[in-house]
């Protein structure tokens, strides 16, 4: 719908940030098989998925900050760094890389809403919240950092709630920060992994640079911590 009402560029630019509120994953597979059905919207569906990866870790932000306040200031400086290569590359793909491209077709998406996955969601939840006090209790930074890993490969948001809650702690506030950023990290690799594996040459020329250069500030932040 975003593509028909706004044009090509300006709805691929929708779906990304649309796609990076409800599941930058889900986005990122879905514009990458587009890319090999439509070659020709390749670059197009490169700024979607890396939009939506750049609002991925904004809405990471925000959900954190719903359960503890306190740890937006704490993710919002690994974040905003994290966020520069995508902000830049789709800042060049909308205002300097031409006009005018044909109408491909309009991908479509599952309800990010349903009641199956709302309930799959608390499931899993719950899950992590188990496996993060074990993990923490029993291992220590060693165990909390691969679930984390895990869990950012499975589901971004439930991690990372779990973490916000236990970063209500003061004295766990890094190590929740810590274990956030791993399972972002997770989740980016992820990504990279589908647009390879998926996309077409276009978009993994595009895509895989600029989300291996978010990675690799990510990893910086975690050291600098």
């Amino acid at each position: 719908v975003a593509v028909r009402m706004l044009g090509q560029k300006l709805g691929m630019a929708l779906t990304g940030i649309l796609g990076g509120v409800a599941s930058s994953t889900a986005t990122t597979l879905a514009m990458s098989r587009e890319s090999k059905k439509e070659p020709i919207l390749a670059g197009d569906c490169s700024l979607a998925v890396v939009l939506s990866c750049t609002v991925m870790l904004w809405r990471v932000a925000f959900l954190a900050t719903v359960v503890d306040p306190a740890i937006f200031m704490k993710l919002a400086v690994p974040f905003g760094w994290m966020s520069i290569p995508g902000t830049a590359f789709c800042l060049w793909r909308v205002w300097y890389h031409g006009k005018g491209h044909p109408k491909g077709q309009v991908v479509a998406y599952r309800n990010p809403l349903s009641l199956r996955d709302a309930i799959q969601f608390a499931l899993f939840y719950a899950l992590i919240v188990y496996l993060v006090k074990v993990a923490s209790d029993r291992f220590g930074e060693t165990g909390l950092s691969a679930v984390s890993a895990f869990s950012g490969l499975m589901d971004l948001d439930a991690i990372s709630l779990s973490l916000s809650r236990m970063a209500q702690d003061p004295g766990m506030m890094n190590l929740a920060i810590q274990g956030i950023l791993i399972a972002t990290l997770a989740n980016t690799l992820l990504k990279s992994s589908i647009a390879a594996v998926f996309g077409n040459g276009v978009l993994r020329a595009r895509v895989l640079p600029v989300l291996g250069v978010t990675a690799l500030i990510g990893i910086g932040m975690l050291f600098l911590k």
